[in-house]
């Protein structure tokens, strides 16, 4: 069961080329992370290709939850248990997010919008659907 959003906390763009997240609160006080992580390909040592987005995920940002920090590794929230979703489950949690978050900055709003094509698309990557039509020749001249 996913849980419910109570409180909006963040949103926002992991600097691993795109990956989103949208922190919030459960009605129990939980914190919690949506997690859509970037789905790329190499092209060289300077560019990588966005092929969409991996299936989302729920993370449990409970401190408790995770590894214990060492000298060499210090783990973030997103190191926390986490259970895989449903786009649809996804999109729920974006609905309530949106009704509940209070004002945005600039950025934030432009990730959030970002956040909804992606769920909305089941993680598709950019410019779906225009890069995904099916091509058909135009028809002969003797058809």
């Amino acid at each position: 069961m996913i849980p419910s959003v109570h409180a909006p906390v963040s949103i926002e763009m992991i600097r691993d080329g795109g990956s989103l997240t949208a922190t919030f609160t459960s009605d129990e006080g939980k914190r919690f992370i949506l997690f859509i992580g970037i789905n790329t390909r190499k092209i060289d040592e300077a560019h990588r290709e966005n092929l969409g987005y991996h299936s989302p995920i729920v993370i449990d940002a409970d401190p408790s939850k995770r590894l214990p920090d060492t000298d060499s590794v210090v783990y973030s929230e997103l190191g926390g248990p986490s259970v895989p979703i449903s786009w649809s489950e996804a999109r729920s949690i974006l609905v309530q997010v949106s009704r509940l978050i209070g004002e945005l900055t600039p950025w934030q709003e432009k990730w959030l919008h970002k956040m909804r094509d992606v769920v909305n698309f089941d993680g598709a990557p950019p410019g779906f659907p225009e890069t995904y039509r099916v091509f058909r020749p135009p028809p002969r001249k003797d058809e």
